[in-house]
């Protein structure tokens, strides 16, 4: 009997230090300087792309994003006129300050005149989608015409029967009847191919090469969930 309860105690102390490591978070606070000047690069994106969060650096550089868990994350960090970072980091600790050293991108330009818009190969998918016409498509043409406006506006203005309300786009064309009533069903946005949880407004039309939207069942098959979420939107970067 004393053998029983011990295993019951010491099953239980297993089960709370589980709880606690999964609890677990962190602080990542990242610094974005020019790597020539060392002035700090305000407006940078920094994203996890594993956990769909993004933030942007303030004035003096810096990018805050909390509650991250414990363990390998992948931080990368973009800026238009800067070439790309990223880099995977151990999480550990109440805070971590990864600094990245930007270089400006070097622009060359081409002595030969080439008729036609060269595609970039992660934007592939996108143009053969885009002529077939599956889907909706906003291009960045569009986009920075509107480029005053946040995202969440122009999205809901160019797709109809897409609202915006708590931080999450929904639509109001394919609800669903529950209990209480009737709501709308979350629309799942994905940012190049990652599932995109954090602030839609973080994303700057400007910094976008196009969109997609999508009915769940007429989205490529990579971006369906079987989560309850009616409609998909993809955006890309353009870097």
């Amino acid at each position: 009997m004393m053998t029983r309860n011990w295993m019951i105690v010491l099953a239980v102390l297993a089960s709370a230090t589980t709880l606690d490591a999964q609890s677990m978070t962190s602080v990542i606070v990242a610094g974005v300087a020019d790597a020539d000047t060392h002035a700090p690069l305000p407006d940078a994106q920094v994203r996890l792309p594993d956990l769909g969060r993004l933030a942007r650096t303030d004035w003096m550089g810096e990018a805050r994003i909390g509650g991250v868990p414990f363990g390998p994350t992948r931080i990368e960090v973009r800026k238009l006129g800067y070439a790309p970072s990223d880099i995977t980091l151990p999480i550990s600790g109440d805070s971590i300050g990864p600094v990245f050293m930007l270089p400006r991108a070097v622009s060359v330009l081409d002595t030969v005149t080439v008729m036609g818009r060269v595609v970039p190969t992660r934007l592939k998918d996108f143009e053969i989608r885009r002529h077939t016409g599956l889907g909706r498509f906003v291009t960045d043409s569009v986009l920075e015409k509107e480029a005053s406006r946040p995202l969440s506006l122009l999205i809901s203005m160019r797709f109809p029967g897409i609202r915006f309300s708590d931080g999450r786009l929904h639509s109001m064309r394919f609800s669903t009847t529950i209990s209480r009533g009737a709501r709308d069903c979350a629309v799942d946005v994905y940012l190049d191919n990652m599932l995109y949880l954090d602030d839609l407004d973080a994303i700057r039309p400007w910094e976008v090469e196009g969109i997609e939207f999508y009915t769940m069942e007429t989205a490529p098959p990579q971006f369906r969930r079987g989560t309850g979420s009616c409609q998909v939107v993809l955006l890309w970067s353009k870097w």
